[in-house]
Protein backbone atom coordinates (compact mmCIF):
# COMPACT_ATOMS: atom_id res chain seq x y z
CA UNK A 1 0.00 0.00 0.00
CA UNK A 2 2.07 3.35 -0.92
CA UNK A 3 2.74 5.82 1.62
CA UNK A 4 0.26 8.46 1.15
CA UNK A 5 -2.08 6.31 1.64
CA UNK A 6 -0.57 3.97 4.25
CA UNK A 7 -0.11 8.07 5.90
CA UNK A 8 -3.66 8.77 5.70
CA UNK A 9 -5.17 5.93 6.85
CA UNK A 10 -2.61 5.88 10.21
CA UNK A 11 -4.19 10.03 10.24
CA UNK A 12 -7.88 8.71 10.30
CA UNK A 13 -7.07 5.80 12.80
CA UNK A 14 -6.00 8.71 15.06
CA UNK A 15 -8.55 10.80 14.83
CA UNK A 16 -11.28 7.83 15.17
CA UNK A 17 -12.20 7.59 12.01
CA UNK A 18 -13.15 4.45 10.77
CA UNK A 19 -12.56 3.97 7.08
CA UNK A 20 -12.64 0.42 5.25
CA UNK A 21 -8.73 0.44 4.20
CA UNK A 22 -8.64 -1.52 1.08
CA UNK A 23 -11.79 0.39 -0.60
CA UNK A 24 -10.03 3.63 0.32
CA UNK A 25 -6.52 2.55 -1.39
CA UNK A 26 -8.56 1.35 -4.54
CA UNK A 27 -10.53 4.95 -4.93
CA UNK A 28 -7.57 6.84 -4.23
CA UNK A 29 -5.68 4.97 -6.68
CA UNK A 30 -8.26 5.53 -9.36
CA UNK A 31 -7.94 9.16 -8.48
CA UNK A 32 -6.58 10.68 -12.04
CA UNK A 33 -4.02 12.71 -9.91
CA UNK A 34 -3.05 10.23 -7.86
CA UNK A 35 -0.88 9.84 -6.04
CA UNK A 36 -0.90 13.53 -5.33
CA UNK A 37 -2.72 15.14 -2.18
CA UNK A 38 -5.09 16.31 -4.43
CA UNK A 39 -6.34 12.50 -5.00
CA UNK A 40 -6.34 11.77 -0.62
CA UNK A 41 -8.71 14.46 -0.56
CA UNK A 42 -10.63 14.14 -3.18
CA UNK A 43 -11.40 10.28 -1.79
CA UNK A 44 -11.96 11.83 1.60
CA UNK A 45 -14.56 13.81 0.67
CA UNK A 46 -16.25 11.15 -1.67
CA UNK A 47 -16.44 9.14 1.92
CA UNK A 48 -17.92 12.30 3.12
CA UNK A 49 -15.06 13.17 5.35
CA UNK A 50 -14.40 17.14 5.29
CA UNK A 51 -10.81 17.63 4.56
CA UNK A 52 -8.20 20.52 3.87
CA UNK A 53 -4.89 21.68 3.12
CA UNK A 54 -3.80 24.98 4.93
CA UNK A 55 -0.10 26.90 4.14
CA UNK A 56 0.68 26.86 8.21
CA UNK A 57 4.15 28.68 8.69
CA UNK A 58 6.77 27.50 11.37
CA UNK A 59 5.84 30.14 13.88
CA UNK A 60 2.46 28.60 14.06
CA UNK A 61 3.32 25.14 14.63
CA UNK A 62 1.99 24.92 18.40
CA UNK A 63 -1.73 26.26 17.04
CA UNK A 64 -2.11 22.95 15.32
CA UNK A 65 -4.24 20.04 16.67
CA UNK A 66 -2.35 17.21 18.32
CA UNK A 67 -2.92 15.02 14.61
CA UNK A 68 -2.10 16.30 11.48
CA UNK A 69 -0.21 15.42 8.25
CA UNK A 70 2.75 17.57 6.92
CA UNK A 71 5.29 18.14 4.78
CA UNK A 72 8.78 17.95 5.75
CA UNK A 73 11.80 17.76 4.39
CA UNK A 74 13.73 14.49 5.29
CA UNK A 75 15.98 12.68 2.09
CA UNK A 76 14.84 9.61 1.07
CA UNK A 77 11.37 9.32 2.12
CA UNK A 78 8.07 10.97 0.95
CA UNK A 79 7.51 14.29 2.39
CA UNK A 80 4.09 13.79 3.80
CA UNK A 81 4.10 12.40 7.51
CA UNK A 82 1.84 11.91 10.36
CA UNK A 83 2.67 14.30 13.27
CA UNK A 84 1.41 13.18 16.73
CA UNK A 85 2.10 15.88 19.75
CA UNK A 86 2.36 14.83 23.18
CA UNK A 87 4.10 16.27 26.01
CA UNK A 88 5.68 20.05 23.70
CA UNK A 89 7.10 17.01 21.99
CA UNK A 90 6.13 15.77 18.25
CA UNK A 91 6.47 12.22 16.87
CA UNK A 92 7.03 11.97 12.94
CA UNK A 93 5.48 8.48 11.44
CA UNK A 94 6.30 7.97 7.63
CA UNK A 95 4.04 4.24 7.37
CA UNK A 96 5.83 3.20 4.58
CA UNK A 97 9.14 3.77 5.12
CA UNK A 98 8.94 2.78 8.82
CA UNK A 99 10.17 6.29 10.05
CA UNK A 100 9.40 6.43 13.63
CA UNK A 101 11.11 9.69 15.24
CA UNK A 102 10.50 12.19 18.54
CA UNK A 103 11.41 15.77 17.41
CA UNK A 104 11.37 18.93 19.55
CA UNK A 105 9.68 21.69 18.44
CA UNK A 106 12.63 23.20 17.00
CA UNK A 107 14.24 20.31 15.29
CA UNK A 108 10.48 19.81 13.92
CA UNK A 109 10.68 23.51 12.31
CA UNK A 110 14.02 22.99 11.04
CA UNK A 111 12.33 20.12 8.74
CA UNK A 112 8.84 22.16 7.83
CA UNK A 113 7.78 22.91 4.54
CA UNK A 114 4.95 25.00 5.59
CA UNK A 115 1.80 22.82 4.44
CA UNK A 116 -0.02 20.59 6.91
CA UNK A 117 -3.39 18.68 5.80
CA UNK A 118 -6.45 18.31 8.46
CA UNK A 119 -9.66 16.42 8.41
CA UNK A 120 -12.81 16.92 10.55
CA UNK A 121 -14.38 14.49 12.85
CA UNK A 122 -17.76 16.04 12.40
CA UNK A 123 -19.65 12.43 12.70
CA UNK A 124 -19.06 8.67 12.08
CA UNK A 125 -18.56 7.71 9.04
CA UNK A 126 -20.25 4.29 7.87
CA UNK A 127 -17.34 1.56 7.62
CA UNK A 128 -18.57 0.02 4.73
CA UNK A 129 -16.32 -2.53 5.32
CA UNK A 130 -17.81 -6.34 3.76
CA UNK A 131 -18.75 -8.75 6.36
CA UNK A 132 -16.27 -12.17 6.69
CA UNK A 133 -18.28 -13.42 9.83
CA UNK A 134 -19.30 -16.40 7.74
CA UNK A 135 -15.91 -16.94 6.17
CA UNK A 136 -14.45 -16.69 9.66
CA UNK A 137 -16.44 -18.96 10.90
CA UNK A 138 -16.08 -21.68 8.18
CA UNK A 139 -12.04 -20.85 8.47
CA UNK A 140 -13.01 -21.30 12.54
CA UNK A 141 -14.53 -25.08 12.32
CA UNK A 142 -11.64 -26.03 9.45
CA UNK A 143 -8.85 -25.24 11.67
CA UNK A 144 -10.46 -26.67 14.86
CA UNK A 145 -11.36 -30.54 12.91
CA UNK A 146 -7.85 -30.14 11.51
CA UNK A 147 -6.45 -29.25 15.02
CA UNK A 148 -8.46 -32.16 16.77
CA UNK A 149 -7.96 -34.70 13.81
CA UNK A 150 -4.06 -34.21 14.37
CA UNK A 151 -3.59 -34.19 18.59
CA UNK A 152 -6.00 -37.32 18.68
CA UNK A 153 -3.77 -39.34 16.17
CA UNK A 154 -0.59 -37.91 17.64
CA UNK A 155 0.95 -39.34 21.12
CA UNK A 156 4.23 -37.65 20.61
CA UNK A 157 4.59 -34.51 22.00
CA UNK A 158 7.67 -33.40 19.45
CA UNK A 159 5.55 -34.56 16.56
CA UNK A 160 2.53 -31.29 17.56
CA UNK A 161 5.77 -29.16 18.14
CA UNK A 162 7.55 -29.38 14.75
CA UNK A 163 4.10 -28.62 13.32
CA UNK A 164 4.32 -25.30 14.36
CA UNK A 165 7.68 -24.36 12.39
CA UNK A 166 5.86 -25.09 8.37
CA UNK A 167 2.71 -23.12 9.97
CA UNK A 168 5.46 -20.09 10.48
CA UNK A 169 7.19 -20.70 7.62
CA UNK A 170 3.76 -20.68 5.72
CA UNK A 171 2.20 -17.79 7.04
CA UNK A 172 5.82 -16.11 6.02
CA UNK A 173 5.53 -17.54 2.55
CA UNK A 174 2.27 -16.18 1.99
CA UNK A 175 3.17 -12.44 3.18
CA UNK A 176 6.44 -12.96 0.37
CA UNK A 177 3.75 -13.28 -2.18
CA UNK A 178 1.71 -10.98 -1.28
CA UNK A 179 4.97 -8.33 -2.21
CA UNK A 180 4.52 -10.28 -5.62
CA UNK A 181 0.70 -8.74 -5.71
CA UNK A 182 2.19 -5.24 -4.34
CA UNK A 183 -0.72 -6.12 -1.29
CA UNK A 184 1.40 -5.97 1.74
CA UNK A 185 0.32 -5.63 5.30
CA UNK A 186 1.20 -2.92 8.44
CA UNK A 187 3.24 -6.28 9.84
CA UNK A 188 4.70 -7.07 6.93
CA UNK A 189 6.41 -3.70 6.06
CA UNK A 190 7.49 -3.46 10.04
CA UNK A 191 9.26 -7.02 9.38
CA UNK A 192 10.57 -5.82 6.28
CA UNK A 193 12.05 -2.65 7.55
CA UNK A 194 14.29 -4.70 10.36
CA UNK A 195 17.20 -4.16 8.51
CA UNK A 196 17.13 -0.44 8.14
CA UNK A 197 19.33 2.20 9.95
CA UNK A 198 18.03 4.15 12.31
CA UNK A 199 19.54 7.34 10.67
CA UNK A 200 16.69 9.26 10.08
CA UNK A 201 17.51 10.63 6.32
CA UNK A 202 19.01 6.90 5.35
CA UNK A 203 15.80 4.50 6.47
CA UNK A 204 13.87 3.97 3.26
CA UNK A 205 10.55 1.60 2.56
CA UNK A 206 10.36 -1.66 2.76
CA UNK A 207 11.66 -1.64 -0.98
CA UNK A 208 14.56 -4.30 0.15
CA UNK A 209 11.78 -6.95 0.08
CA UNK A 210 10.46 -6.25 -2.63
CA UNK A 211 13.67 -6.11 -4.76
CA UNK A 212 14.57 -9.46 -3.15
CA UNK A 213 11.18 -11.23 -3.90
CA UNK A 214 10.44 -9.53 -7.27
CA UNK A 215 14.09 -9.86 -8.99
CA UNK A 216 14.36 -11.56 -11.59
CA UNK A 217 18.51 -10.59 -12.30
CA UNK A 218 19.30 -14.27 -12.05
CA UNK A 219 17.79 -16.45 -14.70
CA UNK A 220 17.31 -19.40 -12.43
CA UNK A 221 14.50 -17.03 -10.25
CA UNK A 222 12.58 -16.29 -12.96
CA UNK A 223 12.31 -20.09 -13.39
CA UNK A 224 12.65 -21.35 -9.54
CA UNK A 225 10.51 -18.17 -7.72
CA UNK A 226 11.60 -17.88 -3.88
CA UNK A 227 7.98 -17.62 -2.93
CA UNK A 228 6.72 -20.49 -4.98
CA UNK A 229 9.01 -22.77 -3.28
CA UNK A 230 8.45 -21.62 0.33
CA UNK A 231 4.69 -21.75 -0.13
CA UNK A 232 4.58 -25.39 -1.79
CA UNK A 233 7.20 -26.61 0.30
CA UNK A 234 5.74 -25.61 4.09
CA UNK A 235 2.06 -26.65 2.63
CA UNK A 236 3.27 -30.00 1.71
CA UNK A 237 5.05 -29.95 4.81
CA UNK A 238 1.76 -29.26 7.04
CA UNK A 239 -0.65 -31.85 4.87
CA UNK A 240 2.34 -34.63 4.69
CA UNK A 241 2.83 -34.56 8.57
CA UNK A 242 -1.18 -34.62 8.56
CA UNK A 243 -1.92 -37.55 6.25
CA UNK A 244 1.12 -39.46 7.33
CA UNK A 245 0.67 -39.58 10.45
CA UNK A 246 -2.86 -41.04 10.05
CA UNK A 247 -1.14 -44.46 8.35
CA UNK A 248 1.74 -44.50 11.27
CA UNK A 249 4.30 -42.85 8.98
CA UNK A 250 5.43 -40.11 11.03
CA UNK A 251 9.31 -41.74 10.83
CA UNK A 252 9.57 -41.84 7.40
CA UNK A 253 8.20 -38.07 7.36
CA UNK A 254 10.71 -37.12 9.10
CA UNK A 255 13.36 -38.81 7.26
CA UNK A 256 12.19 -37.42 4.05
CA UNK A 257 11.73 -33.95 5.71
CA UNK A 258 15.56 -33.87 6.84
CA UNK A 259 16.47 -34.99 3.65
CA UNK A 260 15.12 -32.30 1.47
CA UNK A 261 15.76 -29.68 4.03
CA UNK A 262 19.24 -30.72 3.74
CA UNK A 263 18.47 -30.79 -0.22
CA UNK A 264 17.89 -26.86 0.19
CA UNK A 265 20.89 -25.82 1.58
CA UNK A 266 22.34 -24.86 -1.59
CA UNK A 267 19.51 -23.05 -2.62
CA UNK A 268 19.49 -21.54 0.84
CA UNK A 269 23.60 -20.27 0.53
CA UNK A 270 22.38 -18.80 -2.98
CA UNK A 271 19.53 -17.00 -1.73
CA UNK A 272 21.63 -15.28 0.92
CA UNK A 273 24.63 -14.37 -2.05
CA UNK A 274 22.03 -13.07 -4.05
CA UNK A 275 21.07 -10.96 -1.54
CA UNK A 276 24.06 -10.06 -0.52
CA UNK A 277 26.26 -9.47 -3.88
CA UNK A 278 24.28 -9.21 -6.35
CA UNK A 279 20.92 -7.42 -4.66
CA UNK A 280 22.83 -5.78 -2.15
CA UNK A 281 19.64 -5.62 0.49
CA UNK A 282 18.47 -7.62 2.70
CA UNK A 283 14.79 -9.16 2.56
CA UNK A 284 13.89 -9.68 6.04
CA UNK A 285 10.97 -12.01 4.88
CA UNK A 286 13.36 -14.35 3.36
CA UNK A 287 16.01 -14.42 6.39
CA UNK A 288 13.27 -15.51 8.17
CA UNK A 289 12.37 -18.23 6.31
CA UNK A 290 15.58 -19.22 6.20
CA UNK A 291 16.22 -19.27 9.54
CA UNK A 292 12.99 -21.69 9.74
CA UNK A 293 13.92 -24.25 7.55
CA UNK A 294 17.46 -24.14 10.00
CA UNK A 295 15.22 -24.38 12.84
CA UNK A 296 13.50 -27.15 11.71
CA UNK A 297 16.87 -29.19 10.82
CA UNK A 298 18.18 -28.25 14.17
CA UNK A 299 14.83 -29.54 15.40
CA UNK A 300 15.03 -32.97 13.61
CA UNK A 301 18.51 -33.57 14.85
CA UNK A 302 18.14 -33.45 18.17
CA UNK A 303 14.83 -34.84 19.49
CA UNK A 304 14.06 -36.86 16.95
CA UNK A 305 17.15 -38.09 15.32
CA UNK A 306 16.83 -39.39 11.07
CA UNK A 307 17.96 -42.12 9.63
CA UNK A 308 17.26 -43.14 5.60
CA UNK A 309 16.69 -46.56 6.06
CA UNK A 310 13.35 -44.87 7.35
CA UNK A 311 12.27 -44.04 4.35
CA UNK A 312 10.60 -46.75 1.93
CA UNK A 313 9.14 -46.49 -1.40
CA UNK A 314 5.47 -46.27 0.05
CA UNK A 315 6.24 -43.18 2.01
CA UNK A 316 7.92 -41.91 -0.66
CA UNK A 317 5.30 -42.48 -3.04
CA UNK A 318 2.18 -40.55 -0.16
CA UNK A 319 4.76 -37.58 0.03
CA UNK A 320 5.33 -37.33 -3.99
CA UNK A 321 1.65 -37.61 -4.02
CA UNK A 322 1.04 -34.80 -1.83
CA UNK A 323 3.65 -32.30 -3.24
CA UNK A 324 2.85 -32.83 -6.52
CA UNK A 325 -0.85 -32.22 -5.72
CA UNK A 326 0.30 -29.07 -3.83
CA UNK A 327 2.14 -27.98 -6.81
CA UNK A 328 -0.63 -28.65 -9.24
CA UNK A 329 -3.05 -26.52 -6.90
CA UNK A 330 -0.91 -23.64 -6.18
CA UNK A 331 -0.32 -23.24 -10.09
CA UNK A 332 -3.78 -22.86 -10.44
CA UNK A 333 -4.53 -20.52 -7.36
CA UNK A 334 -1.19 -18.44 -8.25
CA UNK A 335 -2.72 -18.33 -11.81
CA UNK A 336 -6.23 -16.77 -10.65
CA UNK A 337 -4.22 -14.48 -7.80
CA UNK A 338 -2.69 -13.19 -10.52
CA UNK A 339 -4.88 -12.79 -13.27
CA UNK A 340 -7.19 -10.66 -10.33
CA UNK A 341 -4.17 -8.72 -9.61
CA UNK A 342 -3.90 -7.37 -13.14
CA UNK A 343 -7.44 -7.17 -13.46
CA UNK A 344 -7.31 -4.74 -10.44
CA UNK A 345 -4.56 -2.70 -11.94
CA UNK A 346 -6.98 -2.57 -15.52
CA UNK A 347 -9.56 -1.38 -13.62
CA UNK A 348 -8.11 1.30 -11.73
CA UNK A 349 -5.93 2.60 -15.28
CA UNK A 350 -9.70 2.65 -16.36
CA UNK A 351 -11.05 4.32 -13.10
CA UNK A 352 -8.49 7.14 -13.57
CA UNK A 353 -9.12 7.84 -17.02
CA UNK A 354 -13.13 7.61 -16.59
CA UNK A 355 -13.08 9.64 -13.40
CA UNK A 356 -11.28 12.34 -15.17
CA UNK A 357 -13.85 15.15 -14.66
CA UNK A 358 -12.04 17.42 -18.07
CA UNK A 359 -12.74 14.35 -19.79
CA UNK A 360 -16.59 13.66 -18.22
CA UNK A 361 -16.95 17.67 -18.73
CA UNK A 362 -16.41 17.75 -22.56
CA UNK A 363 -18.58 14.25 -23.10
CA UNK A 364 -21.69 16.26 -20.44
CA UNK A 365 -21.31 19.25 -22.50
CA UNK A 366 -21.15 17.91 -25.87
CA UNK A 367 -24.71 17.09 -26.74
CA UNK A 368 -27.50 20.09 -26.65
CA UNK A 369 -28.81 21.63 -23.90
CA UNK A 370 -32.43 21.12 -22.78
CA UNK A 371 -34.64 23.36 -20.99
CA UNK A 372 -36.89 21.23 -18.38
CA UNK A 373 -39.94 22.50 -17.22
CA UNK A 374 -40.96 23.74 -14.14
CA UNK A 375 -40.89 20.90 -11.69
CA UNK A 376 -42.67 20.45 -7.91
CA UNK A 377 -41.45 17.33 -7.53
CA UNK A 378 -37.47 18.68 -6.33
CA UNK A 379 -35.11 18.77 -3.40
CA UNK A 380 -34.95 22.02 -3.04
CA UNK A 381 -36.63 25.61 -4.08
CA UNK A 382 -33.50 27.29 -4.75
CA UNK A 383 -31.75 28.73 -7.53
CA UNK A 384 -28.58 28.58 -7.14
CA UNK A 385 -28.25 25.36 -7.05
CA UNK A 386 -26.63 22.34 -9.38
CA UNK A 387 -29.86 21.02 -10.81
CA UNK A 388 -30.06 17.03 -11.57
CA UNK A 389 -33.33 16.21 -13.13
CA UNK A 390 -34.18 12.40 -13.70
CA UNK A 391 -36.70 10.98 -15.49
CA UNK A 392 -37.49 7.73 -14.07
CA UNK A 393 -40.75 4.55 -14.00
CA UNK A 394 -41.77 3.43 -10.28
CA UNK A 395 -42.11 0.07 -11.89
CA UNK A 396 -38.26 -0.38 -14.30
CA UNK A 397 -35.96 -2.09 -12.05
CA UNK A 398 -32.80 0.00 -13.42
CA UNK A 399 -34.30 3.16 -11.50
CA UNK A 400 -33.91 1.44 -8.01
CA UNK A 401 -30.15 2.29 -7.50
CA UNK A 402 -29.91 5.55 -9.49
CA UNK A 403 -32.54 7.25 -7.23
CA UNK A 404 -31.02 5.63 -4.27
CA UNK A 405 -28.10 7.33 -4.96
CA UNK A 406 -29.84 10.67 -5.58
CA UNK A 407 -31.17 10.65 -2.10
CA UNK A 408 -28.08 9.73 -0.61
CA UNK A 409 -26.52 12.67 -2.97
CA UNK A 410 -29.08 15.38 -1.35
CA UNK A 411 -28.69 14.26 2.74
CA UNK A 412 -24.99 14.28 2.04
CA UNK A 413 -24.90 17.94 0.11
CA UNK A 414 -28.26 19.37 1.28
CA UNK A 415 -29.68 22.50 -0.65
CA UNK A 416 -26.29 23.20 -2.45
CA UNK A 417 -28.20 20.36 -5.17
CA UNK A 418 -31.89 20.22 -6.51
CA UNK A 419 -33.14 16.64 -7.48
CA UNK A 420 -36.09 16.40 -9.64
CA UNK A 421 -38.23 13.55 -10.54
CA UNK A 422 -40.35 13.43 -14.00
CA UNK A 423 -42.17 10.96 -15.32
CA UNK A 424 -43.73 9.73 -18.81
CA UNK A 425 -47.17 9.15 -18.64
CA UNK A 426 -50.30 9.06 -20.94
CA UNK A 427 -52.96 10.66 -19.32
CA UNK A 428 -55.22 9.99 -22.44
CA UNK A 429 -56.22 6.08 -21.76
CA UNK A 430 -59.44 5.68 -20.27
CA UNK A 431 -58.30 2.93 -17.55
CA UNK A 432 -56.22 4.45 -14.90
CA UNK A 433 -53.46 1.83 -14.19
CA UNK A 434 -51.38 1.46 -11.12
CA UNK A 435 -48.41 2.89 -12.43
CA UNK A 436 -50.76 6.32 -12.67
CA UNK A 437 -52.20 6.45 -9.03
CA UNK A 438 -48.42 5.52 -8.01
CA UNK A 439 -46.87 8.45 -9.84
CA UNK A 440 -49.77 11.17 -8.76
CA UNK A 441 -49.57 10.00 -4.90
CA UNK A 442 -46.19 10.65 -4.88
CA UNK A 443 -46.54 14.21 -6.54
CA UNK A 444 -49.37 14.68 -4.31
CA UNK A 445 -46.71 13.44 -1.53
CA UNK A 446 -44.68 16.22 -2.18
CA UNK A 447 -47.39 19.11 -3.27
CA UNK A 448 -48.45 18.30 0.54
CA UNK A 449 -45.38 17.39 2.36
CA UNK A 450 -41.68 18.16 2.71
CA UNK A 451 -39.51 16.13 0.50
CA UNK A 452 -38.55 13.59 3.27
CA UNK A 453 -41.80 12.31 3.37
CA UNK A 454 -41.95 11.94 -0.47
CA UNK A 455 -37.78 10.43 -0.50
CA UNK A 456 -39.70 7.73 2.25
CA UNK A 457 -42.41 7.00 0.24
CA UNK A 458 -40.13 6.18 -3.23
CA UNK A 459 -37.51 4.74 -1.75
CA UNK A 460 -39.92 2.24 0.34
CA UNK A 461 -41.55 1.52 -3.34
CA UNK A 462 -38.02 0.62 -4.77
CA UNK A 463 -37.14 -1.62 -1.68
CA UNK A 464 -40.82 -3.28 -1.39
CA UNK A 465 -42.67 -2.66 -4.67
CA UNK A 466 -45.78 -4.12 -2.72
CA UNK A 467 -49.09 -2.07 -3.50
CA UNK A 468 -51.19 -3.99 -1.13
CA UNK A 469 -48.78 -2.05 1.52
CA UNK A 470 -47.62 0.98 0.29
CA UNK A 471 -51.01 2.16 -0.98
CA UNK A 472 -52.77 2.25 2.48
CA UNK A 473 -49.55 3.62 3.66
CA UNK A 474 -49.19 6.76 1.46
CA UNK A 475 -52.43 7.02 -0.86
CA UNK A 476 -54.42 10.18 0.18
CA UNK A 477 -57.29 12.37 -1.14
CA UNK A 478 -55.77 15.01 -4.24
CA UNK A 479 -56.57 17.82 -7.02
CA UNK A 480 -56.51 15.66 -9.90
CA UNK A 481 -56.79 18.92 -12.04
CA UNK A 482 -53.33 20.25 -10.26
CA UNK A 483 -51.48 16.68 -10.77
CA UNK A 484 -52.39 15.85 -14.40
CA UNK A 485 -51.88 19.35 -15.39
CA UNK A 486 -48.30 18.56 -13.88
CA UNK A 487 -48.04 14.99 -15.36
CA UNK A 488 -49.17 16.33 -18.75
CA UNK A 489 -46.68 19.06 -19.25
CA UNK A 490 -43.63 16.30 -18.40
CA UNK A 491 -45.51 14.13 -20.74
CA UNK A 492 -45.25 16.54 -23.38
CA UNK A 493 -41.24 17.25 -22.36
CA UNK A 494 -40.47 13.94 -23.28
CA UNK A 495 -42.53 13.54 -26.21
CA UNK A 496 -40.76 17.02 -27.81
CA UNK A 497 -37.55 15.28 -26.40
CA UNK A 498 -38.10 12.05 -27.81
CA UNK A 499 -37.02 10.85 -24.56
CA UNK A 500 -38.36 7.27 -23.54
CA UNK A 501 -35.69 5.28 -21.63
CA UNK A 502 -35.55 5.06 -17.94
CA UNK A 503 -33.42 6.22 -15.85
CA UNK A 504 -32.44 9.54 -18.00
CA UNK A 505 -30.72 12.12 -16.23
CA UNK A 506 -29.82 15.58 -16.54
CA UNK A 507 -26.94 17.85 -15.21
CA UNK A 508 -28.13 21.51 -15.64
CA UNK A 509 -30.36 20.93 -18.66
CA UNK A 510 -27.26 18.85 -20.28
CA UNK A 511 -28.29 14.57 -20.57
CA UNK A 512 -26.09 12.62 -18.49
CA UNK A 513 -23.42 10.80 -21.10
CA UNK A 514 -24.04 7.32 -22.46
CA UNK A 515 -20.72 6.19 -22.15
CA UNK A 516 -20.74 6.97 -18.44
CA UNK A 517 -22.90 5.05 -15.68
CA UNK A 518 -24.96 7.14 -13.81
CA UNK A 519 -23.81 5.53 -10.14
CA UNK A 520 -20.18 7.09 -11.26
CA UNK A 521 -21.89 10.62 -10.44
CA UNK A 522 -20.48 11.06 -7.12
CA UNK A 523 -17.34 11.27 -8.43
CA UNK A 524 -18.07 14.44 -10.47
CA UNK A 525 -20.16 16.02 -7.59
CA UNK A 526 -18.12 18.02 -5.57
CA UNK A 527 -16.27 19.54 -9.01
CA UNK A 528 -20.05 20.11 -10.33
CA UNK A 529 -20.93 22.36 -7.57
CA UNK A 530 -17.73 24.38 -7.94
CA UNK A 531 -18.38 24.55 -11.64
CA UNK A 532 -19.55 27.96 -11.99
CA UNK A 533 -19.92 27.52 -15.81
CA UNK A 534 -22.21 24.64 -16.05
CA UNK A 535 -24.46 27.46 -14.49
CA UNK A 536 -24.47 29.93 -16.78
CA UNK A 537 -28.02 31.14 -18.84
CA UNK A 538 -29.86 28.28 -17.18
Amino acid sequence: MPDIIRTTIGYLAAQKIKIDKNEFAFQCKSHPDYPSLLAVSDTLKFFRINNGALVVNSSEIELLPDAFIAKLKIEKSNPFFLVVKKNKLYTIKNKESNIVKVLSLEELKSIWQDMVFLVENEKQIEDTSSNNAPSYFLNFIFGSLFVYIFYTSHSNIWDLIFMVFPIIGMILSVGAFKFVLNSESEFLSKLCNLTGTSDLSEQNSNSSCNTVIRSSKWKIFEKLNFTDLSITFFSSQIMGLFFMSLYNLQAQYFSIQFSLILLSTPMIIISLYYQKFIIKSWCSICIAIILTLITEMLFLTIFNGFSLLNINFDGLAIYGLIHISILLIWSQIKKLLLAKNDLEKQEITSNRLKRNYSLFRSALTDAKRIKVPYNPICSSNLDDTLNLDILINPYCRYCKEPTKMLEKLIADYGDRIKVSYYHNIDLDTTSISNMQKLVKNLLNLRLTNKHITFSNALIDWFENKDENSWFPKYAKEFDETVVNSILESQRIWCKENKLGLTPTLFINGYQYPNIYEIKDLPYYINELLDDNSLKNDF
